[in-house]
């Protein structure tokens, strides 16, 4: 990822050849990016992203649940 800097969905994760691993949390994993997006993060199959918190200078917050990810 830093050796490429801009990954896109089309070029790097249509396949998904990727996952996050299910694992057990002591908290919740709060993760900023841009505004207005969840809907991107459902359409990709990632429905336990959340958005989550207040918007600022354009970013959200949202919350990744693990132990529900697959």
């Amino acid at each position: 990822m830093r050796a490429r800097r801009h990954l896109t969905r089309e070029k790097d994760g249509a396949d998904r050849p990727w996952r996050f691993a299910a694992v057990r949390t002591a908290g919740p994993v709060i993760f900023r990016s841009a505004a207005g997006r969840i809907d991107l993060a459902h359409a990709a199959g990632l429905d336990y992203v959340h958005a989550s918190g207040e918007t600022t200078a354009g970013l959200q917050a949202y919350r990744i649940d693990l132990g529900a990810a697959h």
